[in-house]
């Protein structure tokens, strides 16, 4: 199965959602743990189908290297450099006028944000063996074509790259 990259704007528009909802949480005494548990946790939370309000709006979603919807450490790992006093702006910046689909957060906790398609991403039944396999080797495909685009511009050094992919071939 592909995946396609979330569009910029798609990205922009819903952190703008979720950043209006963790303001207006803060508003209140209770609001404010709300809020925090909201800005680091949003996406990876189940009951809400692993999107944020933000994302569910904008059809689009977080997930691993793996294609698997991220876990709580995942979501707050790639959440957690933005309480870095204007990294926020920063990293914004690099994001927009840079060619990576990832921000730094993305990278640092080995995401991806991508159209996410109806309904939640589900594992293939085990009586669709063949799909199951036949998405697996395209999205080994994908994760080394990627991993290859990252060490082409200079992002990881060939030991990263090595160790990497021999992860994505588990071997």
């Amino acid at each position: 199965m592909n995946y396609q990259s979330a569009s910029k704007l798609d990205r922009f528009i819903a952190n703008l959602i979720d950043g209006l909802i963790i303001n207006l949480l803060s508003f209140t005494f209770i609001g404010i743990p709300i809020a925090i548990v909201y800005y680091f946790l949003k996406d990876s939370l189940e009951f809400m189908n692993y999107q944020s309000l933000g994302k569910k709006l904008m059809k689009i979603r977080v997930v691993n290297y793996n294609y698997q919807n991220i876990s709580g450490a995942e979501g707050f790992k790639r959440n957690i450099l933005l309480v870095i006093p204007i990294w926020g702006l920063i990293e914004s910046l690099m994001y927009l006028f840079g060619n990576s689909d990832q921000r730094t957060g993305d990278k640092f906790a080995e995401t991806y944000v991508i159209k996410a398609e109806q309904g939640s991403l589900k594992q293939p039944s085990k009586d669709n063996k063949n799909r199951k396999i036949d998405s697996n080797i395209d999205n080994i495909d994908n994760e080394i074509r990627k991993l290859s685009k990252l060490k082409d511009d200079g992002l990881i050094n060939d030991k990263e790259f090595s160790d990497r992919k021999k992860k994505i071939l588990d071997i």
